[in-house]
Formats: C-alpha cells, structure tokens, sequence
C-alpha cells in the first residue's frame, strides 16, 4: 500500500483505474469499525472478533489502507475511479455508527483512525466536485449529529476533520442561510460552542439570536466547561468580525463581567479559573479598542464603560495581589493582578483623556489602587524597602 500510495502521489497514470479499484474494493472490507453490536448477547463474540481484526490487521496496516483511500479521493483518479462509487463506499460505514456506543473509540486507534479518514475522504470527494444536495446534505447532517463522537477518540485530528467537513458543507449553495441558522442555534442549545461558530459564520441575525444561549451558559455557575467555551467563541468571533462587538457585549458583557469577577476572587473555582479570566480580559480589551477607536476629544464616552471595568479589575488585583506584593488570600495569583495592572496601563497610555475622566469619579480607594498597580507595572514590579506612596501625574500622559 505504501508504494500503491507513492506511486500515485508521483504519478497517477501509473497504475490503472481497474486495478486502483480492486485494490480499493480489499481496502473497504479492512476499513470497518469494530464492536459495533448493540445486541448484549453478541458482546462476547464482538470483543472476540474485535481481537482477531486487531491482530489480522495492524493499527499500522489500518493506517496505511486510510492514506491510500484519501490520496485517491483527493486525486483526479476520483473521477476515473467514480465519485459516487466511492461516497457509497465511505458512507455505508459512516452510516453504521450513528446511535452506537461511542466507547468503541476509547482507546481503539484503529477505528480512530477509520472514522478520521472515511470524514477526511469524504471531503475531498466533494471539493471541487459539482455533487448535489442528495449527497451533501446527509454527509452535514451526519457530521452535524455525530461530532460528539471526536470526544471519545484517541486522536486529536477527530474534531478538525468533523468541523473541516461541516465548514465544506456550509459553505456551499446547497445549504441555505436558514438551514446554517437552525444548525447554529441546535449547537448554541446544546454548548457546542466550536461547532456553533462554524454554522453562525459571524452572521449578525445568527450572533443576535444565539444570545439568550450564550447568557444561559455563562450564568450557569455550576458548569466550568460551558464558560471556557462560550468565552473562546465570543472572543475569537469579537477578534474576526470586530462589527459585532457592540451586539455581542450590550447582550453578555454583565455576565462575562460576572464571571470574571468571580474567578478571579476566588468565588468560583476550577481548573480553568487562569483561562476563563485572560479569555474575558481579551473580551474587555477587544469592547474597549472598538469604543475608543477613534478615541473621542473629551473622554466621556469610554469615561462611563471604564467606570464599570475598573471597579471589576480593582476587586481582583486587591485579592491576587501583585509580583512585587503578593495576597495571602486563599489561591492569590499575582499573574491575575499583574493582568489588571497592564490594562490599566494601556488604557492610560492609549486614552489619557478617557482615563482622566474615570480617574475623576472614582472612590479614593478604587482611585489608590489603581495608581499603586499603574506605578508598579510601570517600574517593572521592583520591590523597595519602603515604598513611597507619590501621586500619579497624568498630565505627562498627553492626547
């Protein structure tokens, strides 16, 4: 297989269409899930014969028989070969583990493996192909319903090859913006945020209608996992389509304020706490470049949304401390002041005007604070024997 494969990838007239195919037909009677019996009478013997495959064709052997089968179908020997011919072949398969027991994929490479190249396969077949409905529909519903598969299997190209093929999907004429919404918002429904950002494709009306979602995620305090990715998506999507940050915070931004409070006090807890407080930093530096750019003459428009960020970031750095004068609260992290102290820094540095005006209404303590982390971000975290407490000179800081 491996010098078929050469072969092809040097030259494909090299071997005829005939021949490729009968080496394909052998190659498709290899390329079959094990342990598929949802029948508990039939365990015994499907583990049985789960061993006997196992030993009869290698993982590597497996491995080898999938490059083979995407070569061809990324090749121009698809259409000598025939693309439906083999969609039928990849599909027949695929088919088999919808509404299976996805532990099959715990911990056995081989049907990783399959599942990854029959997803990889089918893709290929249909780029650059004038395939119909009839075939690109079932594929995306397939996809669609059965990403959660990639969970449970070992290697980590399970999710790309489900969302490469669902981004293919989507992107064609044959899947209207309706259907792409519906998609979206199942997705949104379930936490599926990855997934959902690939069907919402930065559509305004999709964005604004998955919002009630996205709130019931964040406020779910309970679930850890649902923050991380809600977070990620509205942040990378604020990152891609910058036109959608106002839409996106006047919907979730208390709740992504919230949440940012809470870890980064220590009121929730979780291994994610560092993630879920830069990921919602990125939210708030992302909000603020859109409502400071351009910056206005007096400040007062970005002087009210600062008001607000401000109180949140002064609550963390007087919790986590800073590098050089740490908390001895309950799980401090400095790093997570030292985050605090930097936007305030740039804010500093990037708006004077705006900051002035913030600086202006704050309490004196919130006011103390700030200027204490802006001077120590500024001089590096230098510990000194005894500090000296000097006012803040904004006028240095000019427009």
């Amino acid at each position: 297989l491996l010098v078929l494969r050469s072969t092809l990838e040097y030259s494909s007239d090299l071997l005829p269409t005939e021949e490729i195919k009968q080496v394909l037909q052998c190659i498709f009677s290899v390329m079959k899930f094990t342990g598929l019996s949802t029948d508990d009478g039939e365990a015994e013997e499907k583990i049985e014969m789960k061993v006997d495959t196992e030993v009869m064709f290698p993982v590597e052997a497996i491995s080898q028989a999938c490059s083979f089968v995407e070569v061809i179908c990324k090749s121009e020997k698809a259409d000598q070969v025939g693309r439906k011919f083999l969609l039928q072949r990849l599909l027949t398969p695929l088919l088999e583990t919808e509404g299976i027991d996805p532990e099959i994929f715990t911990g056995h490479t081989s049907n990783s493996k399959v599942l990854i190249s029959l997803l990889k396969s089918s893709r290929f077949l249909l780029e650059g192909s004038d395939l119909n409905g009839h075939v690109v529909k079932p594929l995306l519903n397939y996809a669609l319903e059965n990403i959660v598969l990639a969970s449970f299997c070992d290697d980590v190209d399970a999710r790309s090859s489900f969302h490469d093929l669902i981004k293919h999907c989507i992107s064609t004429e044959l899947v209207s913006d309706d259907d792409r919404l519906l998609c979206a918002l199942q997705f949104a429904r379930n936490g599926n945020w990855d997934t959902w950002k690939l069907c919402i494709n930065n559509d305004l009306t999709g964005v604004a209608n998955s919002m009630p979602y996205i709130k019931d995620a964040l406020s779910d305090h309970s679930n850890e996992s649902s923050h991380v990715g809600a977070l990620t998506s509205i942040a990378d999507m604020m990152k891609d389509c910058p036109n959608l940050v106002p839409t996106i915070f006047r919907s979730v931004g208390p709740h992504v304020l919230e949440l940012f409070h809470l870890y980064g006090t220590h009121q929730l807890q979780g291994n994610s706490r560092t993630v879920t407080c830069a990921t919602s930093m990125k939210i708030v530096m992302f909000t603020f470049q859109h409502l400071s750019s351009p910056p206005s003459v007096d400040g007062v428009k970005e002087a009210s949304f600062l008001n607000v960020i401000f109180g949140v970031l002064v609550g963390i750095v007087t919790y986590n401390g800073l590098p050089n004068e740490p908390s001895s609260n309950s799980a401090s992290d400095p790093a997570l002041g030292r985050m605090c102290a930097q936007f305030f820094v740039h804010v500093l540095r990037s708006s004077p005007a705006a900051f002035k005006q913030c600086m202006a209404t704050v309490d004196a303590n919130v006011r103390a604070t700030l200027e204490s982390a802006i001077r120590a971000d500024m001089s590096g975290y230098a510990n000194r024997a005894a500090p000296v407490k000097k006012k803040l000179n904004l006028k240095s800081f000019k427009n």
